[in-house]
Formats: structure tokens, sequence, C-alpha cells
């Protein structure tokens, strides 16, 4: 019995007849392929009559005996899975089996099956193997066409599976083969389904998260103190294409960071990539490109750094940088600005970076980090707990050890609030093209 209809497409099924293989050609429905295997299913009937006198060992002759007699475990076993009154093609599966946990549970049914058939297949190939006497041609040749049977009802199997794929990407981690994706989560391959997967991993990137649609492991963009608790809130920002987020102005010290722009992207999609950041404080100003790092303070020619090992020093801080990422660090280290330049997302050089505030913000910043410095905090709600921020509440979990993160349900209603400070323009102070030193 195939349950609620594993799907069959075109296939040739070789059936043993006497010592001649006959071709039968299934159509689409496959239902008609099941009866002419179980009407197949009375040629295994095994009783100590047919391992008398035989060499097979006497665990073998017993397994025989027991398991393949005629109202043995494996007689049933197939006659209830080659009952033909379930399901027969690939678009009654798509139908039946439209939701994903669905498909899936019926994949792993299937694939209970496809186990069990190697395994009898296995066991009788195993006395085959043995039977080498003279007298043992009867049972050798009876046993030849019960592998048959089973080989073609593993064939038929294998070639149901690929219809549980269809609108899918995957139904098992079997099906997720590429690279680091290797689990299917929601019939989509992922990199991560909960943060223990990506500390399986990479030790370095702890955090699941989504990218472009997928879960990866990576760290969030903010970690940042919050009223309520002892551990931080981490949480990304993903903007509008193309336009400029404020995600800190205290003190006198902005981050600004500009999200890409390019390819088929739109004004009002929705990415986590950036293309450009600048940080102003006093009469410095630092720009990171994907290719070049520009220092500007008032009095003075633009510096030009390309990506490559070495420090720069202003005067609100100093920048390690490398080729790959630059640590910010200012005010004595108080606040660290981490910048990972990182490949072409739409053809299109982008940036990665993570902010990271040691003490609490003052009560006059504002920006993204500002707002939820001064008007979020933790709270518990009938045993949970909640973030509360701008007339908002959203739940949060984490470790002892680990950031605090918004609940992934909650994740694109979080994201709507960030909307507000998106800003139209910035102010750049007018560059020379004095250069002053290049690494």
């Amino acid at each position: 019995m195939i349950v609620q209809g594993w799907a069959w497409g075109v296939f040739y099924l070789a059936i043993f007849v006497g010592f001649h293989h006959v071709q039968v050609v299934a159509q689409d429905n496959w239902c008609a392929t099941e009866g002419v295997l179980e009407g197949r299913l009375p040629q295994i009937d095994y009783t100590d009559s047919d391992t008398t006198g035989t060499s097979l060992t006497v665990q073998q002759k017993t397994d025989l005996e027991v398991l393949f007699s005629s109202n043995g475990p494996v007689v049933t076993v197939w006659s209830q899975y080659l009952d033909n009154t379930q399901l027969c093609t690939p678009s009654e599966i798509a139908n039946t089996y439209s939701l994903c946990q669905d498909r899936a549970a019926a994949f792993e049914a299937l694939e209970t099956h496809e186990n069990k058939v190697k395994a009898d297949i296995s066991i009788i190939q195993n006395m085959i193997n043995t039977l080498v006497a003279p007298g043992d041609t009867t049972l050798r040749t009876k046993l030849e066409v019960t592998l048959a049977l089973l080989q073609d009802i593993l064939a038929l199997i294998e070639r149901q599976e690929p219809h549980f794929l269809t609108g899918f990407d995957c139904v098992s981690d079997e099906q997720c083969t590429e690279g680091r994706r290797n689990i299917c989560a929601g019939c989509t391959c992922v990199e991560c389904e909960t943060n223990a997967d990506c500390s399986a991993k990479d030790l370095q990137k702890p955090f699941c998260k989504p990218s472009s649609g997928m879960q990866v492991c990576g760290d969030p963009h903010i970690k940042q103190s919050i009223r309520g608790a002892n551990q931080k809130l981490c949480y990304d920002i993903v903007g509008a294409a193309g336009k400029l987020y404020e995600f800190l102005d205290d003190n006198g010290m902005e981050i600004i960071a500009k999200f890409i722009s390019g390819g088929n992207s739109s004004d009002t999609s929705l990415v986590d990539y950036v293309s450009d950041i600048y940080i102003k404080m006093e009469h410095v100003q630092i720009h990171f490109e994907s290719r070049l790092i520009s220092v500007h303070e008032v009095g003075k020619p633009v510096e030009k750094f390309r990506w490559a090992t070495g420090r720069i020093t202003t005067s609100i801080g100093w920048i390690d940088v490398s080729k790959k990422q630059v640590k910010v660090y200012l005010m004595d280290g108080a606040t660290t600005v981490h910048v990972i330049r990182k490949g072409l997302s739409r053809k299109v050089p982008f940036l990665n970076f993570g902010v990271v505030e040691q003490h609490g913000l003052s009560y006059k910043a504002t920006g993204i980090m500002g707002s939820l410095g001064n008007e979020a905090e933790f709270v518990s709600e009938e045993g949970k707990q909640m973030l509360s921020w701008s007339g908002h509440r959203f739940p949060v979990g984490g470790g002892e050890n680990i950031c605090l993160k918004v609940d992934p349900f909650y994740e694109d209603k979080f994201n709507k609030l960030l909307e507000r400070f998106q800003i139209d323009d910035i102010k750049i102070d007018e560059e020379v093209d004095d250069v002053n030193s290049t690494y």
C-alpha cells in the first residue's frame, strides 16, 4: 500500500515468469503496477521443506521459514504497501500533500518502506551467496525469483520519491547537498534551524538568522543593552534598497548606513546588504565603501586607504584594517563598529557591519540604537519574556550566555517599526582631491 498516493511516472518493470523477464510498461497511473507486483507476492512462501538439506546456516533457515513464510511479516508488509486503493498519480500527490509538513511525513513513511525492502533484499542476497552446493539449485532458483520481486518493489519506490519534491526544495535533509545548506526546514534547504546548528558548524557564528529568504549562521548586526535584562538584545536591520538609515546619533556621533541598490532590486524591496557606511563624530567623517576607506577631518585633505593590513589613527579613535574587515574603536573603545567586506549581491559589492556599545547610551540618543536604548525594556508577561518598545510588545528568547532575540514570527513587525529611521540624505563634507596616505 502506498499511503495516500506516492507518485509514479512511466517506467519499465522486469517481471520473472519462470526463467524469463517480460517488459511491462506502466503508465502514469502506477496503481496498476502495484497490482501486478501484489500478484507476485504468493511466490514468497518458504517452509522447512525448502531449507532441509541445503547449505543455509541454522539462522538463515530460521529467518527464511519465519520471515518469508506465506503469512510472515515480509508478505504482510508488502501486501499492505502494494494495496492499490490509494492515490496513484503525481498530480494527486501535489493536491493531497499541499502542506510541507504533510508532504514530509508521507515521504518519511516512504523512506521507511525503502529501508525495509533494502533490508529484505540484503537477507535474500546473502542466502543466495551461501547456496553454492549442487543440492542448493532448487532453493537458489526460488530465492532469485523472490529477489527479483523485491528489487522491482525498490525500483517502484525510487521512482516515486522525486515526485515528493514537486513545489518544494526538499522534504528531508537528504535532498540538501548545497554546501553548508544541508538542513531541510519548512521544505527549504537552509544552513541552520536553531542556534545549536550554527554552534556545531562554526563557533564564530553562533546565531541562526534569515538572510535573503534563507536561514544562515551569522552574527546579528547590532548587540545592545536594554533595560530589564542582563543579556544584550541582538537584532538585524533590513532596509529599503538605496535608502539611508540612521543607526545612532549620540553625543555628536552618528552612524549611518546605505542599503544596496542594484540589479533587479526596487526601492520597496527590503534587503540586508549595505553598500556604504558613514561614521561622523565631531569634525571627523569616516566613509566605508567596498574598495576604499576615506577619512576626512575638517581642515585637512581627505585620506583614502585601501583594504589592507594596517592601522588608521584619527582624532576620535583608531581603525584596525585587514583585507576583509576593519574594526573601528571610538571613544577609547566604548563603542566598536565592525565592518566586513563581502562579495557581490546582484553584481554589486556589499558590506556587513555590527555595532557593540559597552555602556548605556545617553538619554538624548536617537536613531535605531538610541530609540531602543532609551525607550525599550524587557518585561515579563504571563511568564514570557517580552521586549516592550514604541507601543508594541515582542516575544524574545535566548539563553543565559547569549543574546536575546525577537521571536522570528514577529521579526517583520519589528522591522516595520525601524522604517521610521530612514533619512532622505546625509550631509557629506566636501572632499578634496589631495590624498595624504594610501595603504
